[in-house]
């Protein structure tokens, strides 16, 4: 659901074949560039999608943090 509110719905079925869940996007900011540019290939990510994610990942962390 968390995919369609940010609108990247179009990605939901190749996350979940690839098994991209919270906890994955969640270590993603220990990835290396490699791993990075691997999960944009594997996912068939436009740029402009991978850096909507990665705000909006970090919009949620943000809110997390506060509390």
């Amino acid at each position: 659901m968390w995919l369609e509110d940010i609108n990247l719905g179009s990605y939901r079925q190749i996350f979940k074949e690839h098994g991209v869940n919270g906890e994955y996007l969640e270590g993603m900011s220990m990835f290396t560039t490699e791993q990075i540019l691997r999960f944009i290939r594997q996912c068939h990510m436009k740029w402009g999608d991978f850096i909507t994610l990665c705000k909006e990942l970090r919009r949620i962390k943000g809110r997390f943090s506060s509390y």
